[in-house]
């Protein structure tokens, strides 16, 4: 199957094209026909002209034949040139409506009608009798003519009507159909931009729009941009993730280096005194050192885990998870964090609540990102207290609080607008939120914040409720 190629405009250009064609023609085979419908008229009229003088000239010679006047014979010869005119006049129409042989026998009938007329007054007495036969004829004969001509322009007048009002009306009705179905074809397939916008400012969900791909167009060109756009977007999303997943890693570095230390103090010094004392060191006691040293380096090794999991770039996996399990995720990520901040961090959590469907991995970063702001509005220390239970109905609530400094009324609007940042000094890249905003949309859920000056923020992470059909979907995933 071949790709059309004409584009809206050149299809909207062919239609107008075509229509006023249709309309410029129609005017000039209108105009055409009102000029040959006047012709006609025109023509009836002079027939109607000759039909009275033959008559005229039949009453004449009645009274020729009754009262034999020369008045009469002198009417006559006048009406005979009157009607030697009206033929000069029609002759053409005459022999088109009445065609050729039935004009000649008219022509024949009239010449013998004049050769009979009696000359000067003899013969007048007889001379009506002697005409009668031939006037009749010739009267059949225009009488005959003129219901012929009535006739045709009647069917001229049905054609006119047809041609003229029913006819441009079926050609206007498929002209507005043609646009109506061109206009609802271009609707059609705008809806379905329309929707994978609404769905990217909503959900933050992307879904490549899908055009026919036969048609060649505007609508076209703009899905394809669409597309590369939104995917693009979607690839910088994931890698703006990315990137502040490092520089989060970057902000709590302090905590996780003391938090590395520990085990590797502790691995070094139990190294050293079975170095030196190990000719005296009982076997039991040096199993006991190796095996501390062991639990040492798995403590290590976990948290060297923890944080490759955490920053590396993986493929998202959308499976069943337990909200309180990502939550402990984060917290496990930050906990030298909080120790170094004079941070509390306290949980809460609801018992029995359903499963969630998601990527574990980045709704840690939804809330490592929360308790990193709860972090910095409580320079002096302070609670973060996550309370977890069901929310609305089909969705798990979350409400992240801290005992910081608040935000003002008047920037809650904007907190979630990429590079927006309430912190002072110009520290902070305002991606945070941004982020966390982005990943709730992104798995059917939504947020809300309430703060109060001095006294404390609380945002709120809404979840949905895994159905059995996301199990289905996420176990094949």
């Amino acid at each position: 199957m071949t790709t059309l190629n004409r584009t809206i405009e050149t299809r909207l250009k062919i239609v107008n094209v075509v229509f006023f064609s249709f309309i410029l023609a129609l005017v000039t085979a209108y105009s055409l026909q009102v000029f040959s419908f006047e012709k006609k008229i025109e023509t009836m009229g002079h027939l109607e002209r000759f039909l009275q003088d033959i008559l005229e000239l039949r009453r004449y010679e009645n009274n020729l034949m009754l009262n034999s006047s020369a008045d009469d014979q002198d009417n006559i010869v006048i009406y005979v040139k009157r009607i030697k005119g009206d033929l000069k006049l029609l002759q053409h129409k005459i022999r088109a409506i009445a065609g050729d042989r039935e004009f000649d026998q008219f022509r024949k009938n009239f010449d013998t009608y004049i050769a009979r007329l009696p000359a000067g007054n003899r013969g007048l007495e007889n001379s009506g009798q002697v005409l009668r036969p031939y006037g009749k004829r010739m009267a059949d004969f225009a009488s005959h003519l003129l219901e012929k001509e009535r006739k045709l322009i009647r069917i001229h007048a049905r054609i006119f009507l047809y041609t003229f009002t029913i006819l441009p009306g079926i050609a206007v009705l498929l002209v507005m159909l043609t646009i109506f179905r061109l206009t609802r074809g271009v609707v059609d397939r705008l809806s379905f931009l329309r929707r994978a916008v609404r769905d990217i400012r909503k959900g933050g969900k992307f879904t490549p729009i899908r055009d026919d791909p036969h048609i060649n167009d505007e609508i076209s060109d703009l899905a394809r941009s669409f597309n590369k756009i939104a995917a693009e977007l979607d690839n910088k999303t994931n890698e703006l993730i990315q990137s502040k997943k490092l520089a989060d890693i970057g902000t709590f570095s302090s905590g996780i280096a003391h938090e590395l230390n520990n085990p590797l103090n502790n691995i070094s010094l139990s190294a050293d005194m079975l170095l030196e004392e190990y000719d005296e060191t009982p076997k039991d006691e040096a199993q006991e050192i190796l095996r501390d040293i062991l639990a040492q380096t798995d403590r290590a090794g976990n948290i060297v885990r923890d944080l490759l999991d955490f920053t590396r770039d993986k493929k998202p996996t959308v499976r069943k998870l337990r909200i309180c399990d990502v939550i402990a995720g984060a917290k496990k990520l930050i906990e030298n964090e909080l120790r170094l901040k004079a941070v509390h961090l306290e949980t809460w959590k609801q018992p029995d609540l359903p499963y969630i469907l998601g990527d574990e991995q980045k709704l840690q970063q939804v809330f490592l990102n929360l308790f990193v702001n709860a972090i910095h509005a409580m320079p002096d220390g302070g609670l973060i207290h996550v309370d977890t239970h069901a929310g609305p109905q089909g969705f798990i609530r979350v409400d992240v609080s801290d005992t910081g400094a608040g935000i003002p009324q008047e920037k809650i609007s904007n907190i979630f607008d990429p590079f927006f940042t309430t912190r002072r000094g110009g520290t902070g890249t305002g991606l945070g939120l941004s982020i966390v905003y982005e990943i709730v949309k992104k798995h059917g859920g939504y947020i809300e914040v309430e703060s109060q000056v001095q006294a404390g923020t609380t945002f709120s992470v809404f979840l949905p409720v895994a159905t059995e059909a996301e199990d289905e979907a996420g176990k094949e995933a």
